[in-house]
């Protein structure tokens, strides 16, 4: 009898022993999705914080604003320092005034701009309003480079009312400065083509 009580106390034992072992997975596993819910609401939480955050939206904003400025064609963002008379188309003239104009940017700071190469001239726009703040045609422009001595500054020197004009710009980084001259080089090609038939 002892032994027939004892064989029926084992499995009795192993089944409430399985039973325990059971709810305690099930209690850990509970505890890992809430924990893992957590964590992927607290990740969720955060890609959201950055993308709202002021930064990335005014990012995105002028980027956008600035796209909707060119209708589709080649732009470029960039700081415009500002136009020189000049007198001759002797590039060294121009170190003058890139160097008095970027003293400048440093002690003022300047407005962001679009800079827009249109089929037949170049244009350039105020980014927050939208404003055109100059337009030059392309037959009227004489020469355009990225600086040698600040490779990330483009200029252009053209005529206006029998005068020569030196127009200088920052870009953030050298290889902007020389797109926007391959830029423009390309649009001269085009012109003078179209002018030809």
């Amino acid at each position: 009898a002892a032994r027939a009580c004892f064989i029926a106390r084992v499995p009795g034992s192993d089944l409430h022993m399985t039973k325990d072992k059971e709810e305690k997975d099930r209690g850990q596993k509970k505890k890992r999705r809430r924990r893992d819910s957590s964590m992927s609401f607290s990740n969720f939480h955060l890609v959201q914080t950055i993308k709202n955050s002021p930064a990335v939206i005014r990012r995105k904003f002028s980027k956008d604003k600035t796209k909707s400025l060119s209708h589709g064609d080649p732009y470029f963002k960039v700081h415009y320092l500002g136009v020189e008379k000049i007198y001759s188309l002797q590039v060294e003239q121009t170190q003058e005034i890139v160097k008095s104009f970027l003293q400048s940017y440093q002690e003022k700071g300047c407005k962001d701009h679009a800079l827009v190469v249109r089929p037949r001239y170049l244009e350039v726009k105020e980014i927050v309003t939208g404003r055109q703040l100059t337009k030059t045609y392309l037959h009227d422009i004489a020469y355009c480079t990225a600086d040698s001595v600040h490779p990330n500054i483009f200029l252009y020197i053209c005529k206006r009312k029998g005068q020569l004009q030196c127009r200088v710009f920052l870009c953030n980084k050298a290889e902007k400065a020389k797109a926007i001259t391959g830029c423009l080089a390309k649009s001269f090609e085009r012109a003078f083509t179209d002018w030809q038939e």
